[in-house]
């Protein structure tokens, strides 16, 4: 797995994945996303220098998206794997991807409480159980992948 930082190209691609029905069902928000509001949101997360913005590549080929948003020694991250790809463990990869390359202390995944299938993959990266919460009115838990000073990164 590898992950490439997104350029404007790439604002297409992550908008068909990102309207994926069953993308939408595990989103906070759930409703389709209009192509205006994707482009302006794409194009502030290029220019922040805050976020990162990566497309996962299994080899040469796309495979999803991962955002890591960072604040101080702390991200937040989101990922996604198109349909096409979903199965086959590449989720897992890209999560162990970004916790490599990440510069941050600390990484939080915010997870709807019944999207088992993405908290599974989270843990099978190494990301724990750190609390329940509500985001947005609906149940869900945060996962956390801490680093330890000389400790090594995920995948190493």
């Amino acid at each position: 797995m590898r992950l490439r930082p997104a350029t404007a190209e790439d604002a297409r691609r992550i908008f068909e994945w990102a309207n994926d029905p069953s993308t939408r069902a595990v989103s906070f928000s759930s409703e389709p996303i209009p192509w205006e509001t994707h482009v302006a949101w794409f194009e502030r997360r290029l220019a922040d220098d805050a976020c990162q913005l990566f497309l996962a590549c299994d080899g040469e080929e796309p495979v999803g998206q991962v955002r890591l948003d960072h604040d101080g020694a702390r991200a937040t991250i989101s990922v996604s794997i198109a349909a096409e790809h979903r199965g086959r463990g590449l989720g897992v990869a890209a999560i162990r991807e970004a916790a490599r390359v990440a510069d941050v202390e600390a990484i939080d995944a915010f997870i709807l409480e019944d999207n088992a299938r993405s908290v599974a993959a989270f843990e099978r990266a190494g990301f724990v159980f750190a609390e329940r919460t509500t985001i947005q009115g609906r149940a869900a838990v945060r996962l956390e992948f801490t680093r330890r000073p000389g400790s090594p990164r995920p995948g190493t």
